[in-house]
């Protein structure tokens, strides 16, 4: 190049230089900005992808451990439990293998949460503490003291969690006394209520623990106290139909005329079930009758009255419930009481048409209940056959108050009929004397006879 080439071009260059730049308008801050923007969306893209690919990888792997988390029924089952529950915590996912110890409180699962509350790193211990104490209830309340006892060592209060119910580990503990007395050393509070209300020595009674009742009473568990209901211990445990738990109550002070909110006192509550609602109790339809009879012989007011007016006696012939009827009436129940409706405890059985449960009423009163067998005339007096203020059909109920003889006959002196709309019908009857047959014909349904 010579050196009139060389010139030019540098000052061609040196022009270049001199001359003023041209600003740069708002499309290459977008072209700047797009660009910037596209590496960072990207970047979170390949991160989320990242998170989410491992995360997938784990949900796979905790997925081939649920079905050893829901078996503990056998020592290596237990085993798998554990070491699943552990499994999850070093895939560093603390809350899910504390979750999944909850989900399956079964012995390896809870031995995990104690290793973890023991051993693990600082950050694990609160959360697997914080799940003992609901795994607590469970193992409280299937009577698990081993573990109950694993589990109070670490210093958990029985009192930190409560189940679905609002229910504390002492209240679900009650079928199990020894356990109840290891919750009690370890300062549980039986005073507490759950969501319905109930007290510790309300389970205890409903469950029929009667030694139970003493030692929640010896560590301070008040009485009296009333549920959503209105019921009191008592009442519950007479609802229950467990004899030993309404005793030892009563011994204790617990007031036998309380009202729930329906009127009812503890007397009536269990002459309030059906036959088919006792069996399904506990200790079935005598859990009930025996329940009654110990209200009975400490003193409960036999003829009290519910706000409907019916008695004890009444609310058993309302449910058809027969034993109860009977046991009640041999008690001493007044039975010619009437109802707000205006009904005794006679026309209520006889509109149930149960003979047996008209037998407990009618043969409670030194009277004796006949049953016609075929048609006859309820006459005014034997010495007169005309005049019939009735007529008897084949199959209706009578109540006998009186027997004669007149004339050779025998007379029934009819206090009322039961199986019509008519409950009184005062009148005689004749039967058939010596194998003759006379104005009619009845089976005395009593085993004693009246005089």
């Amino acid at each position: 190049m010579t050196d009139e080439e060389l010139k030019a071009r540098f000052d061609k260059l040196e022009n270049l230089v001199d001359q003023p730049k041209k600003p740069k308008d708002g499309w290459d801050k977008i072209s700047i900005s797009a660009s910037g923007f596209a590496v960072i969306v990207g970047l979170i893209f390949t991160i989320n992808y990242n998170i989410q690919q491992k995360n997938l990888v784990e949900l796979q792997t905790i997925e081939k451990f649920i079905p050893h988390l829901t078996d503990s029924s056998t020592p290596i089952s237990q085993q798998k439990q554990r070491l699943a529950i552990l499994a999850v915590l070093k895939l560093r996912n603390v809350e899910l293998a504390i979750e999944l110890a909850e989900m399956y409180p079964g012995k390896g699962t809870t031995e995990a949460l104690i290793s973890i509350a023991e051993e693990g790193a600082d950050k694990e211990k609160d959360p697997a503490r914080k799940a003992l104490s609901k795994v607590l209830i469970n193992h409280a309340s299937e009577g698990n003291i081993e573990l109950v006892g694993r589990i109070l060592k670490l210093k958990i209060h029985p009192d930190t969690a409560r189940d679905e119910e609002e229910a504390t580990a002492l209240m679900k503990a009650m079928p199990y006394r020894e356990i109840v007395r290891l919750l009690l050393l370890n300062k549980a509070d039986v005073n507490l209520v759950d969501g319905s209300n109930w007290t510790p020595i309300m389970y205890a009674a409903w469950n029929g623990k009667a030694e139970v009742i003493l030692d929640l009473i010896n560590a301070g568990a008040k009485m009296g106290k009333k549920d959503w209901r209105g019921r009191t211990e008592l009442m519950i445990a007479a609802e229950a139909g467990m004899p030993d738990a309404v005793r030892v109550l009563i011994e204790k002070g617990s007031q036998l005329e309380e009202r729930d909110n329906s009127g009812l006192t503890a007397l009536m509550i269990p002459a309030s079930f059906s036959l088919s609602e006792a069996e399904r109790k506990a200790e079935g339809p005598q859990g009930l009758l025996r329940a009654t009879k110990v209200l009975i012989d400490s003193g409960a007011a036999i003829n009290a009255r519910s706000g409907d007016g019916n008695t004890a006696i009444m609310h058993a012939a309302i449910n058809d419930n027969t034993e109860m009827v009977r046991l009640i009436a041999e008690a001493g129940a007044d039975l010619s009481v009437n109802n707000q409706a205006g009904k005794t405890v006679l026309k209520l059985a006889a509109q149930k048409g149960d003979v047996e449960m008209i037998k407990a009423v009618g043969c409670s009163q030194k009277t004796q209940v006949v049953q016609a067998t075929e048609d006859s005339v309820l006459n005014e007096k034997p010495e007169r056959t005309e005049g019939a203020v009735g007529t008897i059909k084949k199959g209706e109920l009578l109540i006998v108050k009186q027997r004669t003889s007149v004339g050779g006959q025998e007379w029934l002196h009819v206090e009322r009929t039961v199986s019509t709309s008519q409950e009184s019908a005062h009148g005689w009857v004749s039967v058939t004397t010596g194998g003759r047959r006379d104005n009619a014909r009845f089976t005395f349904l009593c085993e004693r006879p009246v005089s």
